[in-house]
């Protein structure tokens, strides 16, 4: 990952690290924990990589990272490793998620107002 000179304590980071103690990775490259490693990020279709949000999505790229991210669509979550690709209501299962659960905010045909005792 680096040599450091003896004489100045400096390191000199192989490439794709960089930091002081050449722990970080450059631009355009995320660390692995798995391997330790720097490796390429994921980019999106339109910067020449494969990164489409899952088709539920506006894919774009991180300014600080380089990073593919997204801003999904109604009814559809980033949460980091699948991008789009998780619903944000946990009652529906990928890939039909609603964006709302109309059959619970419907009013009812029914009402309790012309009863002779009123309910808390």
């Amino acid at each position: 990952m680096a040599e450091c000179l003896e004489t100045t304590g400096v390191c000199k980071c192989h490439h794709p690290y960089t930091g002081d103690d050449c722990n970080d990775c450059i631009k355009g490259f995320s660390f692995d924990p798995q391997t330790s490693e720097c490796k390429p990020v994921s980019k999106c279709q339109a910067d020449g990589g494969e990164e489409d949000c899952n088709g539920h999505g506006m894919c774009y790229e991180d300014e600080a990272t380089g990073q593919a991210k997204c801003r999904c669509d109604d009814g559809f979550k980033d949460d980091g490793l699948d991008l789009c690709g998780r619903c944000v209501d946990p009652m529906f299962e990928y890939p039909n998620c609603e964006s709302a659960r109309t059959w619970i905010v419907e009013q009812s045909v029914y009402s309790c107002d012309k009863l002779p005792t009123k309910m808390p």
